[in-house]
């Protein structure tokens, strides 16, 4: 993806011009319909982030191996939906279809009974705690890779910051008080 739409800065590959502009000066057009629609700009990639996606290593290899998972453990709510796998006969690349309606849920703030923290509820815990939590059962992923991206979800993320909010919230309030926290999301 070295190729710039000149309205609104996507990048794209080359053979993604439009049919009607050159090889020599191409021209892009649906990621803005040709600078029709204002997509607002969006911060740079934490550089953490951008080598993973771009960079050529071992590394960013196993990542691109591993994205699906990575995201599947870094999530903070799980997707429901009525996944649709009639399209998955073996010939081409993995659809993920979904008939009907999505929706995400985001459960209990911590788990209940002996269960172990999942989803949001990591997000609550000392981040070495959850790195510790996500690896024993992601031990086929990069830990040092693992906590780089949840660093940057620290860092940058608005919803973990609610979940970090909401940890100092009830840091202080005895374990036998009951209490009830909202998390608002904008």
């Amino acid at each position: 993806m070295t190729h710039e739409c000149p309205h609104c800065h996507a990048l794209h590959w080359k053979a993604e011009h439009k049919a009607r502009s050159s090889e020599r000066c191409p021209e892009y057009g649906q990621c803005c319909k040709s600078g029709k629609v204002n997509i607002p700009y969006l911060d740079n990639v934490p550089g953490e982030l951008w080598n993973l996606f771009y960079a050529q290593d071992d590394i960013s290899k196993e990542f691109h191996q591993n994205i699906h998972q990575y995201n599947n453990v870094l999530a903070m709510t799980s997707v429901g939906g009525q996944v649709d796998n009639a399209v998955n006969n073996g010939h081409g690349p993995y659809v993920h279809k979904i008939h009907g309606e999505v929706h995400h849920c985001i459960g209990s703030l911590l788990p209940t009974g002996d269960n172990a923290p999942v989803f949001g509820q990591l997000y609550i815990y000392d981040p070495a705690v959850a790195l510790t939590s996500r690896m024993q059962h992601n031990k086929n992923l990069n830990q040092q890779t693992m906590a780089n991206i949840q660093d940057v979800l620290y860092q940058h993320h608005s919803g973990v910051q609610v979940y970090v909010q909401a940890r100092e919230l009830s840091r202080d309030i005895p374990a036998e008080q009951n209490f009830r926290i909202g998390l608002h999301f904008d």
